[in-house]
């Protein structure tokens, strides 16, 4: 779907750091990179970082895909404002990367 005010998330190059063995699979991510980021997240900024996640799934999905405000009030019930905050925190502490023109890498292991 398009929606007004949409950005591309690429997840290209995430794979060797999110990547788990077998019997450590959540969401195709490592049990230690979803506790780190519920300790340093707020409310919103956590669960926007877990729809991305969720969008990667459980096939490594590296393709980019379109968000916006309107589609994750939709899909996740966060309101436009607290998007655009959660959006903006996971910016500053490094878990979105701009990378020009409307694109963001999603970096779900900042150092």
């Amino acid at each position: 779907m398009n929606y007004a005010n949409q950005l591309r998330i690429d997840f290209t190059g995430v794979d060797n750091k999110v990547s788990p063995k077998k019997e450590e699979t959540f969401l195709y991510c490592k049990k230690e990179v979803i506790t780190e980021a519920f300790k340093k997240l707020t409310y919103s900024e956590y669960r926007l970082f877990m729809y991305l996640l969720l969008q990667r799934g459980y096939e490594k999905v590296e393709k980019p895909f379109w968000l916006s405000p309107v589609a994750i009030k939709e899909e996740i019930g966060l309101a436009p404002q607290s998007y655009r905050e959660a959006k903006a925190g996971l910016q500053k502490k490094n878990y979105l990367i701009s990378q020009g023109n409307n694109l963001l890498l999603f970096n779900p292991c900042p150092e």
